[in-house]
């Protein structure tokens, strides 16, 4: 975004918890909120079958407001870049034979004003359509809220991208990894991205 009403905010407090499985049970958008206990499993990754998805252990994302919900393929890692913003990720894919890592993660940018929701989601696809190259766009909806698809490529990598534009709430989700394995992480990148919910207050 570039005008100077914006205010960065992100999810400050991680309460995730891992339902035990791997890929397959990734749970679909369901409106239920996110578990906020549970014990932590093993974080160790064990290697995939040639020519399959990676294998990962799935954490429930969700802020302290629940007003949102993701599923993030491994171990949620929170960083702050000294500047007052703040990112939540994970990462998966790195086996013995390739330590290489896709990361997936959310960014919220808070708005002081509500902005016509086409230009909102136009300038923020702005910067990484010029950096990188167009694979694929398309408009979206989660529920009735308006959001925009991106998939990109540049050095070797391909990033997949979702927009969201609720209310006064600008939502990011992304995931990097190598582009030679883009087709065994897809399956796994889907299903994150589709696992977002926004949910409603009581």
């Amino acid at each position: 975004m570039t005008t100077g009403r914006i205010a960065l905010l992100t999810a400050l407090a991680l309460a995730g918890c891992n339902d035990g499985k791997t890929n397959g049970s990734a749970p679909q958008q369901t409106g239920t909120g996110a578990t906020r206990a549970g014990a932590k499993p093993s974080l160790a990754q064990p290697n995939a079958p040639a020519g399959a998805p990676p294998l990962v252990t799935w954490f429930k994302y969700s802020p302290k407001d629940g007003s949102f919900a993701i599923e993030l393929p491994g171990k949620v890692n929170e960083t702050d870049d000294g500047g007052g913003t703040k990112t939540v990720g994970a990462d998966f894919g790195s086996s013995d034979a390739d330590p290489r890592v896709t990361s997936c993660g959310i960014a919220v940018t808070a708005m002081l004003a509500a902005l016509d929701p086409k230009t909102t989601l136009d300038n923020a696809t702005t910067r990484p359509k010029k950096d990188w190259t167009v694979v694929e766009e398309k408009d979206m909806q989660l529920a009735t809220h308006p959001g925009r698809s991106l998939i990109v490529e540049n050095g070797g990598q391909r990033k997949w991208m979702r927009f969201f534009v609720v209310d006064k709430t600008l939502y990011t989700l992304r995931c990097t990894g190598p582009l030679e394995r883009a087709t065994l992480d897809e399956s796994i990148v889907l299903k994150s991205l589709g696992s977002f919910e926004v949910i409603a207050k009581k």
